[in-house]
């Protein structure tokens, strides 16, 4: 219930959506499928100039000689790629161009264009937890030619049925390998167990629960198996150091140091470990504070170095949300809400409470978020809002039910409103999630 799911997400999960007046958790769909334009560009004049053709009698435009479309098969391989690595680099780490967007993105350009990818290197081993893209750049196969790429091997317009993968993908790789390439013999065990199938065992596949991991390694080589899949299954907790994916020297030096700053903070925000999430937070906040030092100041890094600041200076942390805030229009609708939470805990510190109120209803309109709410709740309780309160904390419960300080509050306030029953029933629903709480950390 209070996980959303963003626009950020839909990109590669929907056709077209966007933020419905700038919040995190609504969305509204122009186009649910992914559709032509997402590879092809605008089709608008391709559709209308076919359709007259057929209403004329005319043959339809050949479709390398229709200049009203994209045609990636005509681009360059990272003209080419760029489309693909609208979704198929969403594992690294990655950071917005200033003043530019990946939805802003058209079939065609080039990625580096809108969006700095990275990839983590040295972190214990070279083969880091990547998808797609990265692994693929990082084969032989792809650094000793010209033209291998994704459309090598995927037909975009077309679903392989598992019964026909394996010869499609053999055939393909014998157009630049012979059979006897191969340094196992042919009737040996190892390639007699794999049916001849070169992707079992130069692509191998693993089972992992990670998200946005590739599943079948895309680095094509000689592998040791087992150690490739531990190393997908448990990465490294070594910390590494974040590397371009493409060239960025069409950016300024500030430009490049931003985008890095915003690439580690991202980075951090993916880790489980505490030590590498610490580690790559600090690596953030210090590339940021040097660049907008050195006067690079954009919404979007006035709202990171504003989150990475707040647990040590929570007013330098609402200075630089409330300065974010000022420029709304260009915060991803994630800036925006963590903006304006940082802004409502800094104004609660300081016991500004009437300031609080306001930055937190507009809060709750744009984040599905229980924790706003039960601020809110808290922060009209102590106004003597207690109906208001009551109404938040409702609210705070709704989305988190499973919260023992929700039902705390509620009981609190349902008391001091002479609703005892309703108090004592929210009463015993805190105590039996605090009970269950206590029960699961014992265990």
């Amino acid at each position: 219930f209070e996980r959303p799911i963003p626009v950020d997400c839909l990109i590669c999960h929907a056709g077209r959506s966007e933020s419905v007046d700038g919040a995190f958790h609504r969305v509204r769909f122009h186009e649910r499928t992914i559709g032509c334009e997402r590879c092809h560009g605008a089709g608008a004049e391709h559709v209308t100039t076919q359709k007259a053709r057929a209403r004329d009698g005319d043959a339809p435009v050949d479709s390398r000689g229709d200049t009203s479309i994209v045609h990636p098969g005509s681009l360059s391989r990272e003209r080419l790629e760029s489309i693909c690595g609208q979704c198929h680099l969403s594992n690294g780490s990655a950071a917005s161009l200033r003043g530019r967007r990946l939805d802003d993105f058209r079939p065609g350009q080039r990625l580096a264009e809108y969006r700095a990818h990275y990839v983590l290197d040295g972190g214990g081993s070279n083969m880091t937890v990547v998808g797609h893209i990265e692994q693929l750049q990082k084969s032989r196969c792809y650094t000793q030619t010209t033209t291998l790429t994704c459309t090598t091997c995927h037909d975009p317009h077309r679903h392989l049925p598992k019964s026909e993968a394996a010869a499609v993908y053999r055939a393909k790789c014998l157009e630049c390998h012979q059979p006897n390439a191969c340094g196992l013999p042919a009737d040996g065990t190892a390639r007699q167990a794999v049916a001849d199938r070169c992707v079992d065992c130069h692509m191998p596949g693993t089972k992992t629960e990670i998200p946005h991991v590739a599943s079948t390694h895309h680095r094509i080589g000689i592998h040791n198996t087992t150690a490739d899949r531990d190393r997908l299954a448990r990465p490294s907790l070594s910390p590494g150091t974040l590397k371009p994916l493409h060239d960025l020297s069409h950016l300024p030096p500030l430009d490049q140091d931003r985008c890095r700053g915003l690439a580690y903070r991202q980075l951090a925000s993916k880790q489980k470990d505490p030590r590498l999430a610490s580690t790559f937070r600090l690596r953030a906040r210090r590339i940021l504070q040097t660049t907008y030092d050195a006067g690079l100041q954009d919404p979007q890094l006035l709202s990171a170095l504003a989150d990475l600041s707040q647990a040590t200076n929570p007013p330098i942390a609402g200075q630089l949300a409330r300065r974010a805030l000022e420029s709304d229009a260009e915060l991803t609708a994630l800036d925006r809400a963590n903006s304006l939470g940082i802004l409502g805990n800094s104004l609660i510190a300081a016991g500004k409470l009437d300031e609080a109120i306001p930055v937190l209803q507009r809060l709750v309109t744009i984040h599905h978020n229980p924790v706003a709410w039960l601020q809110l709740s808290q922060c009209q309780m102590s106004t003597g809002d207690t109906p208001g309160a009551i109404a938040s904390a409702q609210q705070a419960a709704k989305i988190g039910a499973h919260r023992a300080e929700v039902h705390d509050l509620l009981a609190r306030l349902y008391q001091q409103a002479g609703q005892a029953p309703r108090a004592r029933r929210h009463r015993q629903i805190a105590e039996s999630l605090s009970r269950a709480g206590q029960d699961g950390r014992s265990r």
